[in-house]
């Protein structure tokens, strides 16, 4: 067996000893770094972005081509409206990290900065290629589904927010943009059982009093027109709901506002007509929503999710009940934030293809 020579060992614990260095110097830098971006961070919260963008750069000088850095650089960007140098610095991170799972972000960045600057192909473009790299981030589809609702594009938008809500069931924000593209549809149950999913997320924040109003203006209607797009498997489910609208206006015309048993016997009759619908319906109404009021009922949480849905009045009455109730409400939230719908036949579209209903 040879022996390694003298200058070859000597060679090779050079390497090593180099590596090493290496090594060390790039975990200083990367600590540097993330110490930087926090202090950004910090800033950023303040309302400091100038001095936050700052920290950015400083962290991108100690640890060139640091994805968070370029992360929360593009963030603070369209915050100032510096669109162009925040698709800059998104495609400099899509260059230097083209695998990384946490380029979805920047995707989402990227893709509404060039809708900003009013360039709806680009952005459609950038969310589609984000799209095709993260199939299962919900953000991509629910940005897709704004910039499309500014196109006018509403059935596209429509199926891009139900997506986001399949893949994220607690954004709030995508069952509210489902409501109000439904209800300007004039599909009357999808957008009460699309306020009312919102309602179940987000009850007492500024947007929740407007919709919980826009859910009891629908139920108050005898008739809505339909559209071509209209979903007729939901005809019986139209029928059980305008028995009560005659009685909702009498109400509203003699106590000024909707009284909360009112307004669960509407829900309590539309989940009941749900249950008795004939089985074999497909697509997103049926899929995700009318498992999840079926089941509500099904569970005796209908009265719960009323009180919790009429939070937003600040009635002192739905306060009391609160009160006198944390186990039934905490109940409710965790079967509510954990709620998956069995046997769903909805797929993920591919990227640019009208989902459809």
């Amino acid at each position: 067996m040879n022996t390694p020579q003298l200058p070859q060992v000597i060679k090779a614990v050079g390497i090593i000893v180099c590596l090493l260095v290496v090594n060390h110097i790039h975990a200083q830098n990367k600590e540097a770094a993330t110490k930087l971006i926090e202090e950004g961070i910090k800033l950023y919260d303040q309302k400091e972005y100038a001095n936050a963008l700052l920290k950015y750069d400083q962290a991108l000088t100690v640890d060139k081509n640091n994805l968070v850095a370029f992360t929360e650089k593009t963030m603070t960007l369209l915050t100032q409206k510096q669109y162009g140098e925040a698709i800059k610095v998104c495609q400099k991170a899509i260059e230097t990290h083209p695998k990384d799972t946490n380029l979805r972000i920047i995707y989402v960045s990227y893709a509404t900065a060039e809708d900003e600057l009013n360039h709806p192909k680009e952005a459609l473009k950038i969310y589609n290629e984000g799209i095709n790299q993260f199939p299962k981030y919900y953000q991509l589809y629910f940005n897709k589904g704004i910039s499309l609702t500014k196109s006018k594009n509403e059935l596209e938008a429509l199926g891009c927010f139900e997506q986001s809500a399949m893949l994220n069931p607690t954004h709030a924000a995508s069952h509210n943009a489902i409501a109000h593209i439904e209800s300007h549809l004039n599909n009357r149950i999808p957008a009460i059982m699309a306020y009312c999913r919102y309602l179940s997320i987000e009850p007492q924040v500024n947007r929740s009093k407007e919709n919980l109003d826009a859910v009891i203006q629908l139920m108050m209607n005898d008739t809505m027109p339909k559209t071509n797009q209209a979903d007729h498997t939901l005809d019986s489910i139209e029928l059980a709901i305008a028995t009560i609208a005659k009685a909702m206006r009498e109400e509203s015309r003699n106590k000024k506002k909707i009284p909360i048993e009112t307004f669960h016997k509407g829900i309590h009759l539309m989940c009941s007509a749900l249950a008795k619908a004939p089985k074999g319906n497909k697509g997103f109404i049926w899929d995700y929503y009318a498992p999840y009021f079926i089941e509500l009922q099904e569970k005796k949480f209908l009265t719960t999710f009323s009180y919790i849905a009429f939070l937003s009045t600040e009635d002192p009455i739905i306060f009391k009940w609160f009160n006198a109730h944390k186990l039934d409400i905490e109940a409710f939230i965790n079967w509510s934030k954990t709620f998956t719908p069995l046997n769903s036949s909805t797929n993920l579209p591919q990227p640019g293809i009208n989902p459809g209903k």
